[in-house]
């Protein structure tokens, strides 16, 4: 393979990576910006009307040494439940590995020292709740789940781990939508991204423009206006 060749396919794997983190970046921060919006999100996809915002800590899991979060969004409410989040933009199906290693780690921290997995007293935890919001742009059904049992080798094993996977495309999943507004924001935003970029224009005027439209429509009207220079500046690095 000639070297320009090679500096292209390098290109369009840090320029697709890229595209991810992004909407990654987005997707993470504006629903962890504020507890109202994690709570709107948890009560959309549970049904639990009793969640208060004052219920809602994050402690989604960081790394030592790259500073990078292991885990996209993590968070409990109350003592109740452990919820887990991810965003994907491809499906990856060793998700449920992921979320057993993530849980694994939450719980461990949760613990005011290590030590008491050895002693006698039954240690308490919230129950874990495993989520997957999907807004990729090959086909995938509204609703669909991951189990940690399709990877065992035998089916009779006592461990499982369920993911739900929802997708959150625009006009995918209209009930969820109208049940969490800050999911239906975001799905408009990426929607209006991907329309100017196939109207033939480069991503960097695309997501511009998409900004434009949300603003003018008071969609994530509070988060873009605070962010719109760190959004632009992520964008100019995509396509160097």
């Amino acid at each position: 393979m000639s070297k320009k060749k090679v500096k292209n396919k390098l290109k369009y794997r840090h320029t697709a990576k890229s595209n991810r983190k992004y909407k990654d970046s987005v997707f993470i921060g504006y629903l962890s910006e504020k507890p109202e919006r994690l709570l709107s999100l948890y009560k959309a996809i549970t049904n639990d009307q009793d969640a208060k915002v004052e219920d809602i800590k994050i402690n989604s899991i960081h790394s030592t040494f790259t500073h990078n979060t292991y885990n996209d969004i993590s968070f409990i409410v109350g003592n109740k439940h452990i919820v887990l989040v991810e965003h994907q933009s491809t499906i990856n199906y060793n998700m449920p590995l992921r979320m057993l290693n993530y849980l694994s780690q939450l719980y461990l921290n949760q613990l005011p020292r290590k030590t008491l997995i050895y002693e006698k007293e039954l240690i308490t935890l919230p129950a874990p709740q495993f989520y997957v919001f999907y807004n990729g742009e090959e086909q995938f059904p509204d609703y669909s789940q991951l189990k940690l049992s399709n990877a065992l080798q035998n089916d009779d094993s006592h461990l499982e781990l369920i993911v739900d996977v929802y997708n959150i495309n625009y006009e995918h999943n209209k009930e969820l939508m109208h049940k969490c507004q800050e999911l239906n924001h975001y799905s408009y935003l990426v929607h209006r991204i991907r329309y100017h970029k196939s109207n033939g224009k480069s991503f960097d005027d695309a997501i511009l423009i998409a900004i434009k439209d949300c603003i003018k429509h008071k969609i994530m009207l509070d988060y873009l206006l605070k962010h719109q220079s760190e959004v632009s500046e992520i964008m100019d690095k995509l396509e160097q």
